[in-house]
C-alpha cells in the first residue's frame, strides 16, 4: 500500500506535464494563424495604397486590379470596404472615360 500511495502522486505529475504540453501544442497554431493575418492586413494595406497612387496618377485600371486584391486580402472589414469602395470608383471612372 505505501508504493500505491507515492505513485499516485508521480503519476499525477506526469499526467499534468503531458496536459500542459498537449496545450502547449494546440495553441501554436493559433499564434500562427495570428501572424498570418497580420501579414495578411499588411499585404493588403500596401495594395491599398498602391491603388491609391495610381489613382492620383490616372492609372484607373491599374488602381482597379489593386483595389480588387487589397479587398480580396484585406482581413478587417473597414479596409476591406475602402478597397471595395475604391474599386467601384476606380470603374465608374473608366466607364466614364470610354
Amino acid at each position: 500500500m505505501g508504493d500505491s500511495m507515492t505513485a499516485w502522486p508521480k503519476r499525477a505529475a506526469l499526467y499534468l506535464i503531458f496536459l500542459m504540453l498537449c496545450s502547449a501544442c494546440v495553441q501554436w497554431p493559433v499564434n500562427k494563424s495570428f501572424t498570418e493575418r497580420q501579414d495578411m492586413e499588411k499585404y493588403a494595406q500596401e495594395r491599398y495604397l498602391r491603388a491609391v497612387e495610381y489613382m492620383k496618377v490616372g492609372k484607373y485600371e491599374l488602381a482597379q486590379q489593386q483595389f480588387s486584391v487589397a479587398s480580396a486580402s484585406a482581413v478587417s472589414p473597414g479596409l476591406k470596404q475602402l478597397a471595395t469602395n475604391g474599386y467601384d470608383k476606380a470603374g465608374l471612372i473608366i466607364e466614364e472615360q470610354r
